[in-house]
């Protein structure tokens, strides 16, 4: 049974509007169908693709420039490929980014990475409860009730205005940096003081919820309280950056790709390495 987040239906690219373009920082891998129809573009645009493209033993892959975007992002925030050619042209992994698929027991769980901007404005737009749709008629569920689907006891899913523990911070110094900016970041947030008086509500919830729908993938190998503690304190660390600078969705996308989107930096904040 496929299970959905209550926006995922509504969810968009904002393209050219988009502030954290998603063509920035991570190299993007070319399947071979479409590095193979790459190759026999023609014109001014198939020789500008094929000199974005390189090769390693995996396959094809666009790199990134000197300004650290993929080649063929232009200055007006739009794609190349997709203005001179439409979205069925694009590659597997950016014509499904930032959606994610998730086999959890007999259900499949589908989402939006909150790395996309998009993806968090969707996700914060609203104060109720975050709820989860399958095709199911009787399908609608908070995060607590699509626990018990799981077969799993559900306490309540709710943010506490906490700061990590020492335990935690000393395993997200270990973490592999997204960028350059990073490190310096952490430090920043290493150092407020301890009596910061952290937001909390239901904007804090629907975070929380959603980072620990992400994690439930693993339920089978990590005992649930360690999905929800890393949830919880991936939520802190948003609150912690809303209380230094203001709330903002930025807030939520860099702590997803700086945690989310490495199996090593979830596996390490998980004490499995």
């Amino acid at each position: 049974m496929i299970v959905r987040p209550d926006f995922y239906d509504r969810f968009l690219c904002k393209a050219g509007a988009c502030t954290n373009t998603c063509c920035k920082t991570w190299e993007i891998d070319i399947d071979d169908e479409t590095a193979f129809y790459y190759e026999q573009v023609a014109g001014a645009l198939g020789d500008r693709i094929r000199a974005a493209m390189a090769f390693n033993e995996d396959g094809a892959y666009f790199g990134l420039n000197e300004a650290g975007f993929c080649p063929l992002f232009r200055k007006d925030g739009l794609c190349d490929i997709i203005c001179g050619l439409g979205e069925e042209a694009l590659c597997d992994i950016c014509a499904l980014h930032p959606r994610f698929f998730l086999d959890v027991q007999e259900h499949e769980f589908w989402g939006v990475g909150l790395c996309c901007e998009a993806a968090a404005e969707l996700l914060t737009e609203r104060q109720a409860p975050l709820m989860f749709l399958s095709e199911d008629p009787d399908g609608t569920w908070t995060i607590e009730e699509l626990i018990e689907t799981l077969g799993l006891p559900a306490e309540p899913v709710r943010f506490q205005p906490k700061r990590p523990d020492m335990a935690f911070w000393q395993r997200l110094k270990k973490t592999e940096a997204v960028d350059a900016d990073w490190p310096g970041e952490l430090a920043e947030l290493m150092e407020v003081p301890l009596d910061l008086k952290l937001p909390e509500g239901p904007y804090y919830d629907r975070i929380m919820a959603y980072f620990l729908y992400r994690q439930l993938e693993r339920v089978e190998e990590i005992p649930l309280v360690e999905l929800k503690n890393l949830a919880q304190d991936m939520t802190a660390l948003v609150a912690m950056m809303d209380a230094l600078q203001g709330r903002s969705i930025r807030h939520i996308c860099r702590v997803s790709e700086q945690i989310e989107y490495s199996t090593v930096n979830v596996d390490l904040l998980l004490s499995r390495i």
